[in-house]
């Protein structure tokens, strides 16, 4: 009775701000990273390219690696585990992933720790990069590999 009404600006500016508020809030409910939603499923590597510095025999390290990753199987579990499946199915690999911005990060059951550069991620594809130190019978040679994969 005693207190002056609110006069109608001041009503128009709080009735504005109530979508914005509903719009806030239903905004940050979700959790958005659309990349790990579509990272999660089964890839199967179709390809790989072996960068070796030039001066060593290259035939020794991409046999080595031909026999480690051709026709594999990649699951990405939507609870962070994975799994990797040699052509025969057996298991060659389990852990977890975790997706930070472009890097794949794969932990594995003994704990050691792998990144990926994700160079390369739509429904059907994805392409990954990283450098690796292989040991050679001349010692440890620094080679960059990329690997594609298909859904």
């Amino acid at each position: 009775m005693n207190k002056p009404k609110t006069n109608a600006r001041e009503r128009l500016r709080f009735l504005m701000a109530l979508p914005l508020v509903f719009a806030m809030l239903v905004l940050f409910s979700f959790r958005m990273n659309e990349g790990e939603k579509q990272l999660a499923g089964i890839w199967t590597e179709s390809e790989y390219i072996v960068e070796i510095p030039d001066g060593i025999n290259a035939d020794v390290i991409l046999d080595r690696y031909k026999s480690l990753h051709v026709d594999r199987t990649m699951t990405l579990n939507k609870d962070h585990t994975y799994q990797i499946r040699d052509p025969s199915s057996v298991v060659t690999g389990k852990g977890v992933w975790e997706l930070d911005g472009e890097i794949l990060r794969m932990t594995d059951d003994q704990s050691s720790v792998i990144e990926y550069k994700v160079s390369k991620l739509d429904d059907s594809d994805l392409v990954t990069e990283h450098a690796v130190d292989m040991e050679t019978e001349i010692g440890l040679v620094p080679i960059h590999i990329t690997l594609i994969y298909k859904r």
